[in-house]
This record gives C-alpha cells, sequence and structure tokens, in this order.
C-alpha cells in the first residue's frame, strides 16, 4: 500500500503531466508548417519541446515566462554544442576506449580529468571531441583545471568557441598548440563571476 506521501507524490506528477501535456497540445496546434518541421527534426525531444514551445507565442491573456524562455533557449543551446563536440559517449564507451574500467573514468571525470556533462537522463556524457585515436590529449586535464569553476557546460563552451583567433581551443590542446593561451583562457573563467 502507497503511503500518503507516494500518493501526493504520484498525485502532484499526474497533475503536472496533465498541464505539460495541455501545453504541448496547445503549442503544436497553433505552430505553422515550418516551426513544427524545424521541432521534428531536433536531435532530442527535449529539443523538439523547445523549439515547439519557443515558436508558439503564449495564449491570449498569459503572460511570458521570462525565466522558461532562458530555460528553452539553455536546451537548445546545449543541444547545439553537443552536436558540435560529436556527440557524446557513455561511461561504458570511454572506458572501452581507453582500456580503463568504469570507476577509473568516474575518477577521472570527478577530478576533472574527462570532460563530461550532465545529460536529461541522468548520466554523463563525454562529448567525443575531446578524443583521438591516441585518447586523451594529455594537455587536456590541465586546461580543465585551470578553470576556477568547474562547470562541465561553460568549460564545454569554451573548449568550442572559435572566438580566440586561429580555431578552437580544443584543437589547440589536440595539437599541442598555443596551451598557454588555452591556460590563460581557462582561468579567465569565473573570475569574470567574481568581479
Amino acid at each position: 500500500m502507497a503511503s500518503g506521501v507516494d500518493a501526493l507524490d504520484d498525485a502532484v506528477r499526474r497533475a503536472l503531466y496533465r498541464r505539460m501535456i495541455a501545453q504541448l497540445r496547445s503549442a503544436i496546434r497553433g505552430a505553422s508548417e515550418e516551426q513544427v518541421l524545424r521541432a521534428i527534426a531536433a536531435r532530442s525531444a527535449s529539443g523538439s519541446i523547445a523549439e515547439i514551445l519557443a515558436a508558439v507565442p503564449a495564449e491570449a491573456g498569459e503572460t511570458t515566462d521570462a525565466w522558461a524562455e532562458e530555460l528553452l533557449r539553455g536546451a537548445v543551446k546545449k543541444e547545439e554544442m553537443l552536436e558540435e563536440a560529436g556527440g557524446t559517449y557513455t561511461t561504458g564507451q570511454v572506458a572501452q576506449l581507453l582500456g580503463i574500467s568504469v570507476a577509473a573514468v568516474q575518477q577521472r571525470r570527478q577530478r576533472n580529468r574527462l570532460l563530461a556533462v550532465p545529460l536529461n537522463s541522468g548520466e554523463w556524457g563525454y562529448p567525443v571531441v575531446q578524443f583521438s585515436e591516441a585518447g586523451v590529449p594529455p594537455t587536456l586535464a590541465r586546461v580543465l583545471a585551470a578553470f576556477e569553476e568547474p562547470n562541465p557546460w561553460v568549460q564545454l563552451s569554451v573548449l568550442l568557441a572559435d572566438d580566440y583567433g586561429e580555431g578552437r581551443i580544443i584543437d589547440w590542446i589536440h595539437a599541442g598548440d598555443r596551451i598557454e593561451d588555452a591556460l590563460r583562457i581557462a582561468a579567465s573563467f569565473g573570475h569574470q563571476a567574481a568581479a
């Protein structure tokens, strides 16, 4: 028999489910054919949801929820970054690729020696772009450690950025070039937030 807390939890979840389905149904009905096709083309279910909700204006009398819009934009940006990063490997795939145990992969992630981002599934995804046939560039751990605040999404964004001239930082790391520049740029993240 379910406890009162479990029953309340189930009732709240059902209410949330009904609310979300009603909103999605309304958004899909109000979307243009082009908006629906863009939503279908998204890489994931969360990307499709973000596309369709971002494309359709709020119902009459409804106020726009700026925070929700920011969350949707963030979800879309994360999907784009993962696509640019070549997708992700699972912990097991990384263990096999590097010839180490799953526990060793998790330890490297926790020690900021491998980059992994939290996925919607609750699992960690290891961006493919950090790996090569030789494994992981030895300087990657130094660059990751240079970030004052080790937020994996910020780290991935910086590694993929082509804003610093002469290619992306991750490409410098793979080539063994401009490592001091990469370290300086990585170290600058966290200082900006404190300023």
